[in-house]
């Protein structure tokens, strides 16, 4: 999630000093066939990073912006779309990286109760404490879903989900059975028991792909339940 929130702002922040450019190229009274090509080239890149945003919202206008002046810069029409590229520099391609940034600040992409659980301790930097805290939810979720008692846990409580004595999601192949199986039980094995005793503390690498897999598993889970 840091690796895609650092690598789209800074594509976003390359193409707003490349649109900086063709502004300036407006400013100089460039004609239209010259300022077509550094416009559809925007319009392209752009549009590639817009459709990988987390809400495609978060561009704002700038679709609008881009339609219209490639459409007007096609016909001759350069006086017709200077105020799209200077919305694009001023508004719409800085309000991306906001909204962004916001996003990635609220951890709005996780799970809305993993969020809630531990947002406050990422801010505070108690990473150990974070990952713990995604494990114990992860759990009681599995419990809560499957109805399983109070006292499963780790590997035993996702083999009474997923192992060969199943009696849960039948419909699924034994392979993809025990591909899920195999998923949850090593991130109880391998990540939650190195941060289950607080002797170890984890790098924000270590945190990222701890909350992420575990926001996995939670997707997982919810569309596990139309598998019967």
């Amino acid at each position: 999630m840091l690796i895609y929130f650092h690598e789209t702002v800074s594509e976003l922040k390359r193409l707003n000093e490349y649109a900086q450019r063709l502004q300036q190229k407006f400013e100089q009274g460039r004609e239209a066939e010259d300022l077509l090509l550094d416009a559809e080239s925007l319009d392209e890149r752009l549009r590639d990073v817009i459709e990988r945003l987390p809400d495609p919202e978060f561009s704002g206008n700038s679709r609008r912006h881009l339609w219209w002046m490639t459409k007007e810069l096609k016909k001759g029409n350069v006086s017709a779309c200077k105020n799209d590229i200077h919305d694009l520099v001023i508004n719409d391609i800085p309000g991306t990286i906001a909204a962004l940034e916001k996003w990635a600040k609220e951890l709005s992409f996780l799970d809305e109760a993993l969020r809630v659980s531990v947002v406050r301790l990422i801010r505070d930097r108690q990473f150990d404490s974070a990952i713990r805290k995604a494990f114990l939810l992860l759990t009681e979720r599995l419990r809560t879903t499957y109805s399983l008692p109070a006292d499963k846990d780790g590997e035993e409580l996702v083999n009474l989900i997923f192992g060969r004595a199943t009696g849960f999601h039948l419909s699924l192949d034994d392979s993809k059975r025990q591909a899920y199986r195999n998923l949850m039980s090593g991130l109880y094995g391998v990540v939650r028991n190195k941060f289950a005793h607080g002797d170890h503390e984890p790098s924000i690498a270590e945190l990222e792909a701890a909350i992420s897999s575990v926001n996995l598993c939670l997707q997982l889970i919810e569309e596990l339940k139309v598998v019967q």
